[in-house]
């Protein structure tokens, strides 16, 4: 799964910024004039801009710079912030050079997808407001999000990993891709106080009534009364008391009425599974998508260090 993109060229290309960093805080910590606080291959980030990332935090957070040590924190924090400054101007940089843009058109659709969240326009202009930013900052934040994002992708596109690659990883990562002893269960759920018409449904049910269509009858629990019944397979335990009646059925047998927090139960026991180690075959997808992301994220390493 080589990388061009992490080669000399591009290494050459986007220069190291350890030594802007450290003239860029010497700068900071010495209160120095000029609105240049730093230089990324010739482009400045200028102090204003600066200035108003760290004054946007401040409203939010007003007691966050403030006590004995609140200089040294605000010192520190305009660090942090210029180092994301710097990092996202590389990547524009690099994205510009490699022919990666987002279209205005594209930024509004995101840009109404946001508002969609939103119960009207006046909420939405509020949460501007109370986050200090407007909308053409909030524009200009989902461009270099999306900017970024495509980039990356650009990139993974010529980083698809090897089938030997993808065995490597499952050999290496084999307790990763286990797959618990679980239980495929069914059940009726009832209300607490419907104990008669539960004891009528479980006698119909030892009589050999179908149990999927009496759930689909009878079943309280609306997600899985549809199913008639069908729990699926579990991602975590039950409770206790509907775990622990379940853990006494053998497959195909029905418990009697149980009682839970969440009223009375008749449960079915449809399949039980040990634990078992999933194959190559059925978790290759998942592998391919894991080392995707690595890759993604060595090559956002890649442009900003």
């Amino acid at each position: 799964m080589s990388n061009t993109y992490l080669g000399g060229s591009m290494k050459r290309y986007i220069k190291a910024v350890a030594a802007v960093l450290a003239v860029s805080l010497a700068m900071l910590a010495a209160g120095c004039n000029g609105d240049t606080v730093a230089k990324v291959n010739g482009e400045p980030i200028k102090r204003t801009d600066l200035d108003t990332q760290v004054a946007r935090f401040s409203q939010n957070y007003p007691d966050m710079f403030t006590g004995a040590d609140g200089e040294a924190r605000l010192l520190d924090f305009k660090r942090k912030i210029l180092s994301q400054m710097i990092d996202q101007e590389l990547l524009r940089q690099a994205s510009e050079k490699e022919g990666v843009a987002v279209s205005a058109e594209e930024v509004d659709k995101q840009i109404q997808s946001l508002r969609g969240g939103f119960p009207d326009e006046k909420s939405f202009t509020d949460a501007l407001e109370k986050s200090g930013i407007t909308l053409e900052t909030l524009k200009q934040q989902v461009a270099d999000q999306m900017t970024t994002q495509r980039l990356l992708d650009k990139i993974a596109k010529g980083a698809e990993a090897s089938e030997a690659e993808v065995e490597a990883y499952y050999d290496k990562n084999k307790a990763s891709f286990v797959e618990e002893a679980a239980s495929h269960a069914a059940h009726i759920l009832f209300g607490a106080k419907d104990k008669v018409t539960a004891e009528k449904v479980l006698a119909r049910i030892e009589a050999g009534e179908d149990f999927g269509k009496l759930a689909k009858q009878y079943s309280k629990d609306t997600v899985s009364q549809a199913k008639g019944g069908d729990l699926g397979w579990p991602s975590s335990p039950y409770v206790q008391e509907f775990q622990a009646a379940l853990d006494k059925l053998e497959p195909g047998e029905v418990s009697g009425l149980v009682k839970t927090t969440y009223g009375l139960h008749i449960i079915k026991l449809i399949e039980r599974r040990t634990e078992r180690q999933k194959s190559l075959k059925a978790v290759s997808d998942q592998i391919r998508q894991i080392l995707m992301q690595q890759s993604q994220a060595q090559s956002y390493q890649g442009y900003v260090e």
